[in-house]
């Protein structure tokens, strides 16, 4: 059996297509956890699902949260430890490496610039470990609740006939209105006399216009 660890993690990358509401529901199923942990695993961080496990639970883990819609990376993290663990060269061995002064140095052949290295996220960013366990796929993780079907009592109502009238109408009576203390005047009678507006008088005789 190996003794090699790997562990899960999350970025906060969909399965192409997926709702991400609906991922969010799914995650917080599965983790058993509030919404509130859940949107904290797409703060654009790494996010541990799973430490040191064996490289087939680690693939089950991925697989599980891909139906779910999230997608999982594998990390491999003893060579990561390695990695870190792994001593510096001592200075006499870089002392020993350095060119002598005055000594003549053979000419070397220019090696071609290579890229950058790249840099894992994982090594720049610490993992944030949540606090939650897994189910196997299937599981229940709620029970249903059966809820039994209301009885209702319908055996004292009856439907009546297609066009019968539900409600009997009454009659209203037709308003009467005394109208003959009013009379009508003929058309074009002038019913209020306007009032008479003195127009306004205004002194300009200080003001001139200027000439441009």
């Amino acid at each position: 059996m190996s003794d090699q660890q790997f562990a899960v993690v999350f970025k906060g990358k969909l399965v192409e297509g997926a709702d991400p509401a609906q991922v969010r529901v799914n995650l917080a199923k599965l983790f058993k956890v509030d919404a509130k942990r859940i949107e904290a695993m797409f703060s654009g961080k790494t996010v541990v699902v799973k430490k040191s496990v064996d490289e087939d639970t680690a693939k089950h883990y991925i697989a599980v949260l891909a139906k779910a819609g999230a997608v999982a990376a594998i990390v491999d993290t003893m060579a990561k430890t390695q990695a870190a663990s792994k001593p510096a060269a001592t200075a006499p061995a870089a002392e020993a490496a350095k060119p002598k002064q005055n000594a003549p140095v053979a000419a070397q052949p220019v090696a071609p610039a290579r890229a950058p290295a790249v840099v894992d996220e994982i090594s720049r960013t610490p993992p944030q470990a949540i606090d939650a366990t897994m189910a196997e796929p299937g599981v229940i993780l709620v029970e249903p609740q059966h809820v039994e079907a209301p009885h209702i009592d319908t055996a004292h109502l009856d439907m009546a006939e297609v066009g019968a009238d539900l409600a009997e109408y009454q009659k209203v009576d037709e308003p009467e209105f005394d109208l003959s203390a009013f009379t009508l005047d003929p058309p074009g009678v002038i019913l209020v006399e306007p009032e008479k507006i003195t127009p306004s008088d205004f002194d300009t005789s200080d003001l001139s216009l200027d000439e441009n």
